[in-house]
């Protein structure tokens, strides 16, 4: 966590503000239940995309992580948010960025060890 008062604090918190309006709420409830139709789900996709976007620039000019060259919570709770895009078909093909974000972030040992310790799926 950054120090109470700092810049990089208030960055983080600004990242967690945007993941939990931007991200999860267009991932959830929309892609998790089919009875909201196709037309509900292609509408959230196409939102996802366009706040995917904003991460994407954000990571190509100051990555490689969310708040430069330090893991935070806001990119802990970006892995676990993008990580429903498989369930979910949402297409991460247009973010680079974004997708070797995601690989760097499932390397972490940590990350590894709690994806394990949840019967999650580890990539190799």
């Amino acid at each position: 966590m950054q120090p109470e008062g700092s810049t990089g604090r208030y960055r983080q918190q600004s990242w967690l503000n945007f993941i939990a309006s931007e991200l999860h709420k267009m991932y959830s409830p929309w892609l998790f239940h089919p009875e909201y139709g196709t037309q509900a789900q292609d509408v959230a996709r196409q939102k996802i995309a366009e706040r995917l976007g904003v991460v994407e620039s954000h990571l190509a000019k100051s990555g490689p992580y969310l708040a430069g060259e330090r893991f935070s919570a806001a990119d802990a709770y970006l892995f676990t948010i993008v990580g429903w895009s498989a369930f979910t078909k949402v297409d991460l093909t247009a973010f680079p960025q974004l997708r070797a974000f995601m690989d760097r972030v499932g390397a972490r040992p940590n990350v590894r060890a709690a994806m394990q310790a949840e019967g999650m799926k580890i990539a190799a």
